[in-house]
């Protein structure tokens, strides 16, 4: 209270100085008003005595000592004001009652710790040899010689300079303390700040609570879900919760006696209503509010969309996985009913079964997009042309109802991706585009070169650099946010009767190529496709002829060593390459070729990479290792990363064939490898 009184008289420049500053001046105050009240008591006494002429004195004291509370105003300094006080006191003692009748004792004591009080420790030191000159050496020899024993004034005289160094020690470690204390607390705040600023940096949205009502937000609160601070000061912080999470995580948290909890809830958030935010709270309670805690939030929907989309990406996964496997086996069996086909005499019935291969290869086409890689050998072609030489058939498939706009530029824009693919990619996007517009409507399908900066590329988990967009938007009825989240679901379809190949099957194929996929919708405004893919280098100008059984040379004697683990496969192969006048040697097994080969050196190794025990390409590296130019024809149910080292260097000399295929691709891979062939001696 007598701080607050003391405040209020001091002006708002001296306290606000430092904290040493404001103390000086309160005891400027407390001195002076001490001082007055000894004045006034001894005027009232002496009135009363009847010694007006001294009462009329210390009248004049009173105003004196007033005037110093002004030095300090005006001033602005507590230091200079003490000293002037010192100053008062000295010369009131030294006027009024002289060092005689034990008044230098007085002196003694009071001016030095008055002056160590007021004026810190060098003006202590001034005012404690002022005074002991005073009353050893002004007061007795020179103000009122003979008036006082020189015993007394010496004795004074040590006692003032006892006082006054005893003053200026206790001011002195008062001082050191306080700046230790000051540099304790400048150290604590700067470390309470680096905390506070760790934990917003960690948690944007902090408050603290009196049970949930709130009393304290952090400003990162308005970052974090759009609400200005002062907005939550005062409400109950469950009004910002779903509803759907109060009862179930934050009540029983709070309220049932847990001194810590770490959920996961949504919060109000402006203008886009819901956030999901991770929320971690602790106890923080005393005896003034047992029922404080302290609540960090912040941001996780990001990482729950990158959660989803990690689960999505697995199950295509496991899908492709799955797919492969199926796709292998199936492979098998039409490279065995494409063989036979092709030894039918030619007419409808072998076009119809050579039809449905096609269609069939074509299905496992797409089984193979979700988790496997494109062929090596078929990864360039130009996006553009393939879009011009699809144009009839899109517009087609379209109808006269839905308006077809294209975009494209005039020259060449080659992608890692063959034609096939590329088509199977236009041809699922127009269909679901097709499917998405109840009646008349609009489909767009850009081409255009873009670069995606460092920001933009790590948002699809791609490098820096030049890719080729292509954009397909219609303006149909859209997907729900549901819809689009399980759009990429392959045993998901918004269609009465769909597999929900056609967007999963154009993901896979995409991720394989090395490219991004991106899909925005709404309902009502339309979806919009966004497939960035990585340009390729410019495809050859024209592809190689394949030779047909009349151009193969009957009469070759070159010999295959053929490795395939299906007994069915590998009897058709056999048939076709003899038929065509190879001498081959056909094992069911890497071992048994690596036995039959022991004492004879073959003139092609064809093999096929998924078997039991050794693979293919294990095969291949041994006998590569006898014999280092052999020429290697690898047939494979689907491509194979392992293939890349054997499809480079000057000395590689080896070939994919991917299943299915017909007889006369089999005989042409061959024939590429072997040019030149051996014709054999005449038995005759």
């Amino acid at each position: 209270m007598l701080a607050e009184v003391a405040d209020s008289l001091i002006p708002n420049s001296l306290l606000s100085r430092g904290v040493d500053t404001a103390r000086r001046a309160r005891l400027v105050l407390y001195g002076i008003t001490l001082a007055n009240l000894a004045s006034i008591c001894a005027i009232g006494l002496m009135i009363s005595m009847g010694y007006p002429e001294t009462a009329a004195s210390l009248l004049l004291t009173v105003l004196l000592q007033s005037s110093v509370y002004i030095v300090m105003v005006v001033s602005r300094s507590p230091v200079l004001a003490g000293h002037v006080f010192a100053a008062v006191v000295l010369f009131e003692i030294a006027w009024d009652h002289g060092p005689d009748r034990g008044h230098a004792v007085v002196a003694a004591i009071a001016v030095p710790v008055l002056a160590a009080a007021l004026t810190g420790v060098r003006g202590g030191l001034l005012w404690t040899f002022a005074t002991v000159g005073w009353t050893v050496v002004l007061g007795p020899f020179l103000v009122r010689a003979g008036d006082m024993d020189p015993v007394l004034s010496i004795t004074s005289g040590l006692l003032a300079l006892v006082v006054g160094l005893a003053s200026v020690v206790v001011e002195s470690t008062r001082a050191r303390a306080e700046q230790e204390s000051k540099i304790a607390e400048g150290r604590l705040r700067i470390q309470q700040n680096r905390i506070r600023e760790f934990a917003e940096e960690l948690f944007p949205g902090l408050a603290v609570t009196s049970g949930s009502i709130v009393q304290y937000v952090s400003p990162g609160v308005r970052t974090l879900i759009g609400f200005a601070p002062e907005r939550m000061l005062g409400r109950d912080l469950v009004e910002f919760v779903h509803p759907d999470d109060r009862t179930e995580v934050l009540a029983p948290a709070v309220n049932e006696g847990q001194r810590r909890f770490h959920v996961e809830l949504r919060l109000s958030c402006e203008p886009d209503g819901w956030r999901w935010c991770e929320v971690f709270g602790l106890a923080n309670g005393d005896e003034d509010d047992p029922h404080r805690w302290i609540f960090g939030a912040r941001d996780v929907a990001e990482e729950k969309h990158a959660l989803e989309r990690l689960h999505q990406a697995q199950r295509l996964e496991s899908v492709g996985t799955l797919a492969a496997g199926v796709a292998h086996d199936f492979n098998n069996l039409l490279t065995v009913i494409n063989g036979f086909a092709d030894l039918l005499p030619e007419g409808r019935e072998q076009d119809g079964i050579l039809g449905a291969v096609s269609q069939a290869s074509d299905l496992t086409g797409q089984l193979l997009s979700f988790g496997r890689p494109v062929a090596a050998e078929s990864q360039t072609a130009d996006i553009v042309a393939v879009l011009r030489h699809m144009q009839p058939m899109v517009r087609s498939l379209l109808g006269e109802r839905i308006e077809l706009q294209l975009s494209y530029p005039k020259e060449a824009m080659p992608v890692m991706l063959d034609q096939a693919r590329i088509g199977q990619i236009l041809l699922n996007l127009v269909s679901n585009a097709r499917d998405a517009i109840d009646d008349a409507g609009q489909l767009t399908i850009d081409i255009e070169p873009v670069e995606l900066d460092s920001t933009n590329a790590q948002r699809f988990g791609l490098p820096a650099g030049g890719y080729v967009l292509l954009a397909v938007r219609d303006n149909g009825v859209g997907m729900s946010e549901e819809e689009r989240r399980r759009a990429l679901d392959p045993f998901y379809s918004t269609k009465a009767s769909g597999t929900g190949l056609g967007l999963a099957s154009t993901y896979g194929i995409v991720t394989a190529c090395g490219g991004a996929f991106e899909l925005r919708s709404a309902p009502g405004v339309g979806t919009d496709v966004a497939i960035y893919l990585p340009v390729g280098s410019p495809p050859e100008s024209a592809p190689v002829a394949m030779p047909g059984h009349a151009e193969l040379n009957k009469e070759s004697a070159q010999s295959v060593l053929l490795v395939e683990d299906e007994p069915m496969i590998r009897q058709l192969c056999c048939q076709i390459l003899e038929q065509a006048g190879y001498s081959v040697v056909a094992v069911e097994s890497g071992r048994e070729a690596i036995d039959a080969s022991s004492a004879w050196q073959p003139d092609l190794l064809v093999t096929d990479i998924v078997m039991p025990g050794l693979r293919g390409t294990e095969l291949a590296e041994r006998l590569r290792g006898r014999w280092p130019e052999l020429p290697v024809l690898f047939i494979s149910g689907y491509p194979d990363d392992e293939l890349r080292d054997w499809q480079t260097g000057p000395a590689a000399n080896a070939r994919l064939l991917a299943k299915p295929f017909r007889s006369t691709a089999l005989l042409a891979a061959v024939a590429s490898l072997m040019p030149d062939a051996r014709v054999p001696a005449d038995p005759g």
